[in-house]
């Protein structure tokens, strides 16, 4: 068989290292801060649109005083 060939894996060579730990940890790092960032912005969008209405609904009334 062509398959048949001693294929031995060495665990020292396939494993990820301290190299790779350090990448994921990087990768979960920058993650949640993105996470946070786009949280922080969401609700200080949702703040704004919140206070534009109060204004607009406060224009409205005072416009039809």
């Amino acid at each position: 068989m062509f398959f048949a060939v001693d294929t031995a894996i060495n665990p020292d060579l396939v494993t990820p290292g301290v190299v790779g730990f350090i990448a994921t940890f990087f990768v979960g790092v920058v993650t949640v801060l993105l996470v946070w960032d786009m949280v922080r912005r969401i609700r200080r969008q949702r703040y704004r649109a919140e206070i534009e209405a109060k204004l607009d609904a406060e224009q409205a009334a005072a416009s039809t005083k």
